[in-house]
C-alpha cells in the first residue's frame, strides 16, 4: 500500500533518526491546518509581501526603491 499526501506547510526540519521505526511526530503536527496571515513590510529601501503559516513564511514579492536624498547639494 502507498499513501502519498501533501501537508498544507512547507517542511522546515531536519532530522536524522538511525531507528528500527518511522518518526510521523512531526508531519502529524504538518497535516493541522493553522491559519495564514499576510504582512507588507515598507520602509525607505522598499516594500516586501509575505505570508507566515504557523512556523513556514512565503515570500510573495519584495521590490526596492531608489528615493532621493533629503538634502540639495550646494553649501
Amino acid at each position: 500500500m502507498i499513501i502519498d499526501f501533501e501537508p498544507f506547510r512547507a517542511i522546515n526540519i531536519t532530522l536524522y533518526s538511525c531507528d528500527h521505526h518511522f518518526k510521523v511526530d512531526e508531519l502529524k503536527e504538518l497535516l493541522e491546518h493553522d491559519s495564514t496571515y499576510g504582512f507588507i513590510i515598507v520602509d525607505g529601501n522598499g516594500a516586501l509581501y509575505a505570508t507566515l503559516q504557523g512556523s513556514a513564511k512565503e515570500l510573495i514579492y519584495n521590490f526596492n526603491v531608489s528615493l532621493p536624498k533629503k538634502h540639495k547639494k550646494g553649501g
